[in-house]
């Protein structure tokens, strides 16, 4: 009789924590969301360079696989830097960096209060062997119109410190 007092117990503050988990857990992204911002993605196709910087740095965004895929290319002259490749992943759309630190972080689509804010979080990675190396962590893409300008934001962790980017792009193509 003890044993099943106990089990009891045990069962009912396993399916209170289920319960907590649940209410507390991240709102998913609808697949109409994802599919809007999987086209907003495909209208960046061009050439954009970051206003007001003195390097000749660009980023290129292509739309491939029949608007399946987008990459995005970062160009320091006319060098290869890095790149990331948005794509539909079943219910959600991811973004894989292809970073010179050797490492390919995976961020999803998160849900976003405004509308024409596409952020994405961190949820693996290939290539990163701890969670403290240095490794991109999020991104967002903040594209009011398609148009020029917008502006791209991201975040890389190291050792506990998060550090902030931010480019605001033009087309120059």
């Amino acid at each position: 009789m003890h044993h099943f007092y106990r089990s009891s117990r045990l069962l009912a503050v396993f399916i209170i924590i289920l319960k907590a988990a649940s209410v507390h857990a991240a709102p998913a992204v609808s697949e109409v969301d994802i599919h809007r911002a999987m086209a907003n993605l495909t209208r960046l196709a061009g050439t954009w360079r970051v206003i007001d910087s003195q390097r000749d740095f660009s980023i290129v965004f292509e739309s491939i696989a029949n608007d399946n895929a987008v990459t995005e290319t970062w160009f320091y002259g006319k060098q290869k830097h890095s790149l990331t490749i948005y794509h539909l992943d079943n219910h959600r759309l991811i973004a894989t960096h292809y970073c010179p630190l050797g490492n390919q972080p995976r961020l999803a689509l998160t849900p976003s209060e405004e509308s024409d804010v596409y952020r994405f979080e961190f949820f693996d990675a290939t290539g990163l062997v701890d969670l403290n190396d240095n490794h991109q962590h999020a991104l967002s893409l903040h594209l009011p119109t398609v148009k020029n300008p917008f502006k791209r934001t991201e975040s890389y962790l190291h050792n506990g410190d998060e550090t902030l980017g931010t480019l605001l792009l033009e087309r120059t193509l």
